[in-house]
């Protein structure tokens, strides 16, 4: 047998060499390196079906940062096909929004297909215009047809807002294939229906404020007079909260925000690590105020006085302002109070529950939750979850709602913690997020 393979090995080569008139052009053939060597259209084409603003960073000065707004001017006006976006109906008649995928129509007096409003983007040189109501076309590239017939892209550009601890890829970039994405291939489920999807990157750590702040820096550079429609797991929904309420002089405009197990009243979790480790004892966000609550909070139990001083300091050098904003405390003392809602825009929201492994770290932390809060994912409670137009739970845990289990199901099935084949099949993230997609599409977002 390795007879045999080196053989092939040798005779490949003999051909390749006969066949060509360098090693360069003979290295240059082999699939490790072919994604090195395509030409920069294929790269730019290739890296636009999905939007990362932080790749389009640029460092001026010490203090200055700016963005290729041609870049994204380019992203957001691409277009071959024409779809007509009102038709409920596919070419044969039938209903594209009918079966387990369908939603009902919201009642609420949100629905803008009835709406007229045109928004003009002028970026660099390049002119996007985007009609919205009645008569309403919009435009997808011919690579980003719908997958399935019953699934429709929102109008607007989707962002998605990561948790804690989140970013929005990591790996090399000459070798894709090594890469994670937080969304675990959600956002290219999207792009090939046809939306686009800007995935956006703030502190893992920072504060609710400092998260909302960077969040509004990008899609102020990149996103100036277009629609837009927020989709935030976790802590990401608080960000986006923020932004809403606190940052009204925005030059994009927010059509919705869909917060998905976001902890809205805090988490149980949160503050039991507070008590017991001392992480979150200090808070840090919006302004002054703030502090003095994180001064009032419950992170001085008796717990935490009585730890080694030495041990005190190890534990504050890991302490990050966003556990302090992730406590109940927080949550239901001071950020809901201050953060009202954006009349203007649609919230909807997610919530979920499901079995976990007693043995396992999310089995743990949902029988803390659960003892205070009830039904939740291991993280957040389905109450917790509720803003907004509250649409439906999902049966999943907290690190399946960005599509992690996705990724590693597809990726390294021998790395998911559930091995039991009916159990994978609960919850599929990708078609969570289509439908939702549709969603939006349906309340003319």
């Amino acid at each position: 047998m390795v007879s045999i393979s080196l053989s092939v090995i040798y005779n490949a080569i003999r051909y390749s060499l006969a066949n060509t008139t360098s090693l360069t052009s003979v290295l240059l053939r082999s699939p490790l390196l072919r994604r090195r060597v395509e030409t920069p259209s294929n790269k730019n084409k290739q890296a636009l079906k999905v939007l990362y603003p932080r790749l389009l960073k640029r460092q001026v000065s010490k203090n200055k940062v700016v963005f290729d707004r041609l870049a994204a001017a380019q992203f957001l006006s691409s277009s071959s096909v024409v779809l007509p976006s009102t038709s409920s109906t596919d070419s044969h008649g039938n209903n594209i929004l009918g079966g387990s995928n369908s939603f009902n129509d919201d009642n609420n007096g949100r629905n803008r297909n009835t709406t007229n409003a045109t928004a003009t983007t002028t970026m660099g040189n390049s002119t996007a215009t985007v009609t919205e109501g009645k008569h309403h076309r919009e435009t997808v590239s011919g690579l980003d047809m719908p997958v399935t017939p019953q699934y429709r892209a929102p109008r607007a550009p989707v962002v998605l807002c990561h948790g804690l601890y989140g970013f929005d890829k990591r790996g090399p970039a000459a070798f894709p294939m090594l890469q994670v994405h937080y969304w675990g291939g959600i956002e290219e489920a999207l792009a090939k229906l046809g939306a686009k999807v800007i995935v956006t990157k703030v502190p893992r750590t920072g504060s609710v404020w400092e998260r909302a702040q960077e969040l509004h820096a990008i899609l102020k550079a990149i996103l100036a007079g277009n629609h837009v429609n927020f989709i935030a797991h976790s802590m990401g929904g608080l960000d986006c909260r923020s932004l809403l309420s606190h940052i009204r002089d925005r030059p994009y405009k927010v059509e919705s925000l869909t917060t998905i197990s976001t902890p809205h009243q805090g988490s149980p979790v949160m503050d039991w690590f507070r008590d017991h480790v001392g992480v979150g004892a200090v808070g840090a966000d919006m302004n002054a105020a703030t502090q003095s609550l994180g001064s009032n909070n419950k992170s001085s139990k008796d717990y935490y006085n009585i730890l080694d001083p030495v041990v005190q300091k190890v534990i504050q050098m890991f302490d990050a302002p966003a556990y302090a904003n992730l406590t109940t405390d927080y949550c239901q003392g001071y950020f809901n109070q201050n953060t009202p809602n954006d009349p203007s825009v649609a919230y909807y929201s997610y919530g979920a529950s499901t079995d976990i492994p007693p043995w396992t770290f999310l089995g743990l932390t949902r029988q803390i939750v659960k003892e205070k809060e009830g039904n939740n994912d291991g993280i957040v409670s389905v109450e917790s979850a509720k803003w907004g137009k509250y649409i439906k739970t999902l049966d999943a845990h907290h690190w399946d709602l960005n599509g992690q289990r996705y990724h590693w199901r597809s990726a390294i099935p021998s790395l998911d913690s559930f091995s039991n084949s009916e159990e994978k099949s609960k919850f599929d993230s990708v078609e969570f997020y289509l439908e939702h997609a549709t969603y939006l599409y349906q309340q003319g977002h």
